[in-house]
């Protein structure tokens, strides 16, 4: 028993061992700092996104590009999706369509193109992206602001 105790003392006051400890921890500290970066980073742990979190995204970008006058030149900035549920004003948009909506998406952003005058312009938009399950997403779009740069040129 007193030799144990002289062995575990003479590894504590070694620095060789000590060392290596350390050493020995920072690496393990170093993979495990790594380990969860990446995993927060690339959603590793199960956090996948929903896939309709892209699709809803693109369509409401199409359906604002869809009213600008230069669609090709438009630049969307600052563009979130989250899951929202069916409002009333949803129910009125859609009407019967409403009971058919297995996910609403809400989509925000703004999105700087030229107008009329060919002088770029910032507008915020947010949209409503409405998930069936026998069609396609349907996108609906508000503007912030009016159209005082004459961004939009194809709405009808």
């Amino acid at each position: 028993m007193v030799d144990d105790q002289a062995g575990a003392d003479e590894a504590a006051l070694n620095p060789r061992t000590s060392r290596r400890r350390l050493v020995g921890a920072l690496i393990v500290a170093a993979v495990a700092a790594g380990v969860a970066v990446a995993g927060t980073q690339t959603r590793w742990f199960g956090l996948s996104p929903d896939p309709r979190e892209t699709v809803a995204i693109d369509r409401c970008e199409g359906a604002v590009r869809h009213d600008l006058a230069v669609p090709e030149q438009a630049h969307f900035d600052g563009v979130k999706a989250r899951v929202d549920s069916v409002t009333e004003d949803d129910h009125i948009r859609l009407g019967f369509d409403a009971a058919k909506v297995v996910a609403m998406w809400g989509v925000s952003g703004s999105v700087t193109s030229p107008g009329r005058s060919g002088q770029p312009a910032t507008m915020e938009f947010t949209c409503r992206a409405a998930f069936y399950d026998d069609r396609p997403v349907a996108a609906a779009v508000n503007y912030g602001s009016a159209d005082l740069p004459g961004q939009l040129g194809k709405r009808s």
